[in-house]
Formats: structure tokens, C-alpha cells, sequence
């Protein structure tokens, strides 16, 4: 089928599942996983011939949006509470002193990948927005761990 209508009916149907959530969940943001892939995959023109593939493939989005939203929304309650206080003015200080040491060592574009990883974005995230790959992410960070512990 290549009728460029055959897709939206489906995006609607997406669109009308999501606002019938009351609250923003983990199927939600599986239901927005799979609103972005239905519009990445117009865009590209891969949208499956087959009206039970792209159910299929529409399904198996939101699982894994929201498996992967579940992951992240675990680890970052499990390490929430290992945040240390708030520094003293001693530490602040100090703190400052090593994130301009830290910014005279990398570039601007690693720069931009810290402040990624500190706001808690994934690898996948960040290559998403970097157009990049996860393992390209991956080892930029490791290499910029060995420099800055130098």
C-alpha cells in the first residue's frame, strides 16, 4: 500500500489512546514512542506495507518506550537517595573551581555531552539529539572519564 493516507488513521489513533490517559505513565510515553517513530518513519518513506505490520511494529514501540522509560524512572529512583547534601560554601567553592578546571579541558561539543549526561539523559537520548550512535556516545564519555581523571 503505498497511499500516503494509509498511515495517518493510524497516527490519529495513537493521538486519541494518548489523550484518553489521565496521567502521564509509562505506557504514555510508549504511546508517545510510538507517535515519533510513526512520524520518522513517513518521513522516510518505511512505513510497512502491511496495515498487521504496522500494528505489530506500532505495538512492540510503545512496549519498549515504556520498558525503557520504566528502566530510567528505576535507576533514577534508586540512586536518588545516594545524592549527598547540598555543598557547604567551602564546597561550593570548590565545586567551582573543578567545573572550570573541567570546562578549560574539553571542548564545547564535550561540554554539551556532560551537561547531557548530568541532567540524566540515556546514551540513546543523547546520540538521538547529537545524531550520533549510543556506542559512539559510549566511548566519548569513557574517553572524556580517563582525561578528566587525569
Amino acid at each position: 500500500m503505498t497511499d500516503s493516507v494509509y498511515p495517518w488513521p493510524y497516527y490519529a489513533d495513537l493521538q486519541q489512546r494518548s489523550r484518553k490517559l489521565s496521567r502521564i505513565s509509562d505506557y504514555w510515553w510508549g504511546m508517545e514512542s510510538a507517535l515519533a517513530y510513526l512520524l520518522a518513519a513517513i518521513a522516510a518513506g518505511t512505513v510497512p506495507a502491511n496495515p498487521e505490520d504496522l500494528v505489530v511494529t506500532l505495538n512492540r514501540t510503545i512496549a519498549s518506550g515504556a520498558r525503557l522509560h520504566r528502566s530510567r524512572a528505576a535507576a533514577l529512583a534508586e540512586l536518588a537517595p545516594l545524592a549527598e547534601p547540598a555543598p557547604s560554601g567551602d564546597g561550593a567553592a570548590e565545586a567551582r573551581v573543578e567545573l572550570a578546571r573541567i570546562v578549560r579541558l574539553v571542548s564545547s561539543r564535550d561540554e554539551q555531552l556532560l551537561v547531557d549526561v548530568g541532567l540524566g539523559h540515556t546514551d540513546r537520548e543523547i546520540a538521538d539529539r547529537r545524531g550520533s550512535t549510543s556506542g559512539a556516545v559510549r566511548v566519548r564519555l569513557s574517553r572524556l572519564r580517563l582525561r578528566l581523571a587525569a
